[in-house]
């Protein structure tokens, strides 16, 4: 204290820092102020504590005082709330936990629990948590398990965490390890457990756990068999472990495309596993097959084994699943016999299906061994979900209930047609004949080519070519004996359109009687039109021929036209003409008759008769008489 002073005063603040709790024993020459009337600097307010739950001021004014302060630890109250799941696997054990801790009282800087040994920590989810430890003790049931948080905590904290053992479980009692938080005041929480499918959990003993629905066990658990609620933090339970029996169940669907000289196969499975779930699939398969591919989910691998195949998962399946399976064998193209028995799985305890043989090609098929168990099928029988994989005509379909069978046919494929590799799409001939006889003929024809390199065109006899062109380009055929070969261009597009004209000359023998013959090609013709013209002041009367004119053959007679008159589509009109006609002339000789024969003239007075000669009066006229 500073001496000779004449006033003398100050302010004393005391305060707390962390789990503290400040106890003023004695405070003499001492006036007790609130903390916020104490002056404070930049200097001041940096020296204090920046989280403090208790302040205590005081103001003096004169050196004679004392104040006695009592400082004592805090300890925080922990409350756990937990949901802790237990699962039973095929080959390991999980426990799933989710902690809430509501720290009061005090901040906490770590939190010790208790985990069982022997298992791991897959993962650990504590928001503000910067690291954590395990302390294994050898020989001890239980390891512990600490998180340190970054900075002290308080208040509502989620620890969650998986812990995992990677063994088969082989005991018939389960004996759930209990995970708890070291000094907590109280515990609370729900225990629930699960099971893969093929196993079957049912209490044996249970202590401090009250047993409830699964349907009120707070957390969605797939495959749950057992719910607890913790009244006791010191709980055990015990359960019994019942491996169900496996039972398996197949629906098969064989298909066989057949080619030339290969068959490709394929076998759709779908299975029913109910029991134990199925990690290695078994399947026979005969040695003829080649390329044998399995497709399906979880699929790790395949490998040949004896008499078949075997195929790993990566995880035990259970339920519905379905897997496909790919092989293909090759045989004679002139004709084999072929077996249709396709992959048979072995673990199926009943298997039922279809076999479908599909093809492109013609083949005829004859049953060599078939099994009386078998059902021959109609293509329209096929289901239609089936027949979705498929578009090619069916060769033949049985249908299954059970194995083994047998189904060996003999496959012959039929005699192919050479397909047309020239075609005349369109042909159009004009024929102009003169009174002399001389026959000229232009033919246009539009040929569809593919790989042939020239059309072949045999002209009658005693015709003369005169010009070839192709696409209006001038060509020069080459003679082949009596055929001409008029070389045609190639196109990538078979449908491609390639003009071929012609001009020939003829004369023919007799003038008035003619012979026609159109020009021969190598190449079918779709549509043929040919028109013949005459010269003027002459008309073409058909006789016969292989051809026939578009309208017919007509008489040219006039009787021949009258019958067609009255007796063709216009019969109608031609009639009433006629009716109409006979009318008219009725009507006209009618009138004719009228002014030829005119009705008698009134009679007149008669007059005396003068002398005239013998033997006949004289007619005198009124006016010479006296």
């Amino acid at each position: 204290m500073p001496e000779e002073a004449t006033r003398f005063g100050g302010f004393v603040r005391v305060s707390n820092e962390g789990a503290v709790r400040l106890e003023v024993l004695n405070a003499t020459g001492l006036s007790q102020i609130s903390p916020e009337q104490i002056p404070q600097t930049d200097t001041t307010r940096a020296l204090l504590p920046t989280q403090s739950t208790q302040a205590f001021a005081y103001r003096f004014s004169g050196p004679d005082y004392q104040l006695r302060v009592q400082a004592d630890n805090i300890l925080p109250e922990l409350a756990v709330s937990q949901v802790l799941a237990y699962h039973l696997g095929e080959t390991e054990l999980t426990l799933e936990a989710e902690l809430e801790l509501d720290i009061r009282e005090a901040p906490l800087r770590e939190v010790l629990l208790h985990i069982p040994a022997g298992f791991t920590l897959a993962s650990l989810n504590a928001p503000g948590s910067s690291d954590h430890f395990i302390l294994d003790v050898s020989g001890a049931a239980q390891a512990q398990l600490r998180v340190v948080y970054a900075q002290p905590v308080t208040g509502r904290q989620i620890i969650q965490l998986r812990l995992e053992r990677n063994q088969p479980f082989r005991d018939p009692r389960w004996s759930l390890p209990r995970l708890a938080v070291l000094q907590a005041r109280s515990t609370r929480g729900h225990v629930g457990v699960s099971a893969d499918e093929g196993f079957r959990l049912t209490p044996a003993t249970t202590q401090g756990l009250t047993e409830l629905a699964t349907a009120f066990f707070p957390k969605k658990l797939p495959g749950i068999q057992a719910a607890y609620r913790l009244t006791d933090p010191d709980w055990e339970a015990t359960l019994n472990v019942e491996r169900l029996p496996q039972a398996i169940q197949a629906d098969v669907f064989h298909l066989f495309s057949v080619g030339e000289g290969i068959a490709y196969g394929s076998s759709v499975v779908n299975y029913t596993i109910s029991g134990a779930p199925v990690s290695v699939f078994r399947f026979e398969l005969s040695d003829e097959y080649a390329n044998v591919e399995f497709t399906g989910k979880n699929v790790r691998a395949w490998q040949r084994t004896t008499n078949g195949f075997q195929v790993q998962l990566h995880q035990a399946i259970s339920g519905t699943y379905t897997l496909l399976a790919t092989y293909d064998r090759s045989f004679k193209a002139q004709g084999d016999q072929l077996a249709f028995t396709g992959a048979r799985p072995l673990e199926a305890q009943s298997e039922q299906g279809y076999t479908v043989v599909i093809s492109t090609y013609q083949f005829h098929v004859q049953p060599i061994n078939v099994s009386p168990s078998l059902t021959p099928l109609e293509p329209g029988e096929v289901p239609a979900e089936y027949r979705l994989f498929f578009d090619a005509p069916i060769l033949a379909a049985y249908r299954y209930t059970a194995r083994p069978f047998n189904l060996e046919l003999a496959l012959k494929p039929l005699a192919q047609g050479e397909m047309l590799s020239q075609v005349v799409d369109r042909a159009a001939l004009t024929t102009r004949i003169s009174e002399e006889g001389q026959v000229v003929t232009d033919a246009r024809y539009f040929v569809k080519n593919k790989g042939t390199p020239h059309l072949r065109l045999v002209l009658p006899a005693d015709t003369e070519l005169w010009a070839v062109t192709v696409n209006s380009n001038p060509v020069v055929p080459v003679k082949d004996d009596r055929a001409n070969l008029i070389p045609l261009p190639q196109h990538a597009d078979p449908n491609t359109l390639n003009e071929v004209a012609v001009s020939l000359a003829a004369k023919a023998a007799a003038a008035r009687h003619l012979t026609l013959t159109a020009p021969a090609v190598s190449a079918p013709v779709l549509l043929l039109e040919w028109q013949l013209t005459p010269d003027r002041g002459h008309r073409l009367d058909f006789r016969r021929g292989t051809l026939t004119p578009l309208e017919g053959w007509t008489d040219p007679s006039g009787f021949a036209g009258l019958l067609r008159m009255f007796s063709g589509s216009d019969r109608a009109r031609a009639w009433t003409a006629a009716l109409a006609t006979l009318v008219l002339i009725f009507i006209a000789r009618f009138s004719w008759r009228a002014r030829l024969n005119p009705p008698p003239a009134p009679p007149q007075p008669r007059a005396r008769c003068a002398e005239s000669s013998p033997g006949w009066p004289a007619w005198v006229p009124p006016s010479s008489r006296s």
